[in-house]
């Protein structure tokens, strides 16, 4: 009989015996028959412990295949142990607390392996880390330069997952969230601005794009003008006046369907009665226009 010094005998003549536990096991074997019996004892077996360890990492996933992981192991049973990274892309460490940088979109499998000081050995395989590829995106727009008021119209392209939701910033202040690639927006003021989009697509991964060119908006034409003798009898002389920049051209329209380009100082005769808008378009060398209206006309419109 053959006793394993774990609690657990055998009968046979070869026995073999897996031991679930560690420690230091005596085995003993009895022979006998039916009239004697011997015991013999056989050297000692010492069992010893696996390494009982732990791991985890700083994230599972990422946007972004240059962000630096955090792996952490430790040994919860007794004796030192050496330790064993492998991070799923070929790179490794000896070291129970190890950072790591994959450089790559792909999914990973990193395990950790411990070793105790008899070669006993514990590995732990932690679940896949995934790192989501980067797109390639533009941000276009329609027209770069313009006059104020300036409406452009932004188009967004990406290669990459299902965009779930865009934050389009215009350059002016606040950004604005929309559902949709295309938007426009209307520049109220002059001035260079540089628009972007953060897009989020639907791995939860944001990433800003920005507009290649600046958005140009060029000021309008200014002018100061004045009007002579708005009141009066049909038919009423008035003298128009301007000053504006040099190189702009004007255009004046006097409101009785008559139109007068380029004078400095221009009077025109109302000839009928009634009231009338005169008003003087300024156009400067960028192409940029402004109309202002004048002073009310009255000809002989007396109630």
């Amino acid at each position: 009989t053959w006793d394993f010094g774990d609690g657990n005998t055998s009968n046979s003549n070869n026995p073999s015996h897996s031991y679930n536990s560690n420690g230091t096991h005596v085995i003993t074997l009895v022979a006998h028959n039916s009239f004697c019996h011997s015991t013999y004892s056989l050297p000692a077996i010492n069992i010893h412990p696996i390494p009982n360890i732990t791991a985890n990492v700083s994230d599972f996933f990422s946007c972004d295949s240059n962000q630096l992981f955090n792996f952490t192991a430790a040994n919860n049973s007794s004796g030192s142990v050496s330790w064993s990274w492998n991070f799923g892309d070929g790179a490794t460490s000896s070291n129970s607390i190890a950072n790591h940088q994959y450089n790559s979109a792909g999914i990973f499998h990193p395990y950790v392996s411990a070793v105790s000081g008899f070669g006993c050995t514990d590995t732990l395989q932690l679940n896949p880390i995934e790192i989501f590829q980067a797109p390639t995106a533009t941000l276009t727009a329609l027209n770069n330069m313009g006059c104020e008021p300036f409406n452009v119209e932004f188009n967004f392209h990406s290669n990459g997952d299902s965009i779930v939701s865009y934050d389009w910033d215009f350059g002016t202040g606040p950004s604005t969230s929309s559902s949709s690639d295309t938007i426009s927006f209307l520049y109220s003021t002059s001035g260079t601005f540089n628009p972007n989009i953060t897009a989020t697509d639907i791995n939860g991964c944001s990433y800003q794009v920005n507009q290649i060119n600046p958005i140009i908006v060029n000021p309008a034409p200014s002018a100061t003008y004045s009007a002579s003798n708005t009141y009066g009898c049909s038919p009423l002389t008035v003298q128009f006046f301007y000053s504006t920049n040099a190189g702009n051209t004007v255009q004046w329209n006097f409101g009785d369907d008559t139109a007068f380009v380029n004078s400095n100082s221009p009077s025109h005769t109302y000839s009928t009665s009634g009231i009338f808008f005169p008003q003087i378009t300024v156009t400067d060398s960028l192409g940029c226009s402004a109309t202002f209206t004048l002073d009310t006309i009255n000809s002989g419109a007396f109630a």
